[in-house]
């Protein structure tokens, strides 16, 4: 540090003469004493670039401001502080508060991912982005089916999906098997079809339909089956037609118990004698109960969307039934009826296979067609 001759002979001096004590005070700054004097200066002072020094808190170690080259003079504007604050350096560990950033206007990198917090504009993410509960297309994403679970797992056409898991050769999910083509006719002199599935069944069978020898479901998957289908007016008082949960075998050509007295069953349709949809319902404990849906068979052919479900965490337990016609566009249309069951339904643990029969009374050609059926389980 700089060290200036201080005179000490106590000159005050006067309003005319500069006195030794104002030299002694000025060359007391420059030795760097603290006066606690408020020193102002309103005139520009120049330090060149390394020559404006400032010591650190213990006053050994000095810290020097250093300029660039520059091709014009600049200003430095301080901000409205609103209090004490600190000064922002370029590689300095410091929390910053009240930014805004412009990421399209700096390069943003290597932010750890908990370091974010919300991003609340899905305009602002890829395009890509997959969000929980957005109906979104998923393309070249490969999923691990060992590690994942499926609810209600289907596609188009007459598909079932078992209880297995992977995939098989044909690129399909295992389990994922196909019920044969659109029926669209018979099978037998009886002038019916049935979509039935134990390798024991009866030969009343359509040709090139894939027969099961497991079980599709149980209460407690909380299936649901979905019919969508043709309601063909034609020969109303000739035919009978049960679509849903049964036993695992062809179902009895009755129009009131499809199913023995020891088995279990929740079925949609009519006998054919019948005016209305009915449910068919039986816990294996007696005769099957039949119960009207108040829903008069159509006149003309009708389209129609038939959900059966099982639902096994409601209390009371209950299978339900739901109706709908279809709109123009496939989808579901005016709701035609729905009714919860809930007494002499198939117990927890029951077998239940999927039946899709529609059966000629009188032996004549029948026409039903399926647009698909869907089995979805959880």
């Amino acid at each position: 540090m700089s060290s200036f001759k201080v005179l000490g002979i106590n000159d005050a001096g006067t309003p005319l003469r500069f006195g030794g004590d104002d030299l002694d005070k000025i060359n007391n700054i420059l030795n760097g004493q603290d006066l606690t004097l408020d020193i102002v200066i309103d005139n520009e002072w120049s330090f060149n670039s390394n020559k404006l020094v400032l010591r650190d808190s213990s006053g050994s170690n000095k810290i020097k401001i250093a300029t660039s080259a520059e091709a014009a003079d600049w200003i430095i504007t301080i901000p409205t502080l609103g209090g004490n604050e600190e000064m922002l350096f370029a590689d300095t560990v410091q929390t910053l508060t009240n930014k805004t950033i412009d990421s399209s206007l700096n390069t943003v990198t290597n932010i750890p991912d908990s370091s974010l917090s919300q991003i609340t504009d899905k305009a602002k993410l890829p395009n890509d982005t997959l969000y929980t509960n957005d109906s979104q297309t998923i393309t070249q994403k490969k999923i691990d089916i060992q590690a994942n679970s499926f609810f209600r797992l289907s596609r188009y056409g007459n598909y079932t999906c078992t209880l297995q898991r992977g995939i098989d050769a044909t690129g399909l999910l295992s389990g994922l098997v196909g019920l044969g083509n659109q029926l669209d006719s018979v099978s037998n002199n009886r002038g019916n079809y049935n979509i039935w599935q134990t390798l024991s069944g009866s030969n009343n069978d359509i040709a090139g339909v894939v027969k099961f020898d497991a079980p599709i479901t149980k209460r407690f998957k909380n299936a649901l089956f979905r019919f969508v289908f043709i309601f063909d007016n034609n020969s109303l008082s000739n035919r009978r037609i049960f679509k849903g949960f049964g036993p695992a075998r062809l179902l009895d050509a009755s129009d009131t118990v499809p199913v023995a007295s020891n088995e279990s069953c929740f079925l949609f349709g009519h006998g054919g004698a019948d005016t209305q949809f009915f449910v068919y319902h039986n816990d294996a404990s007696g005769t099957c109960v039949k119960d009207s849906t108040s829903i008069n068979l159509p006149l003309v052919a009708t389209n129609y969307i038939l959900e059966l479900e099982a639902n096994d965490t409601s209390v009371p337990k209950k299978f339900t039934w739901s109706l709908w016609d279809m709109d123009t566009t496939g989808d579901k249309g005016t709701l035609q009826g729905t009714g919860d069951i809930t007494t002499r339904i198939p117990a927890q643990t029951s077998d239940l296979y999927y039946h899709d029969i529609v059966e000629s009374v009188m032996g004549t050609l029948i026409n039903n067609k399926i647009y698909y059926n869907e089995v979805f389980t959880q």
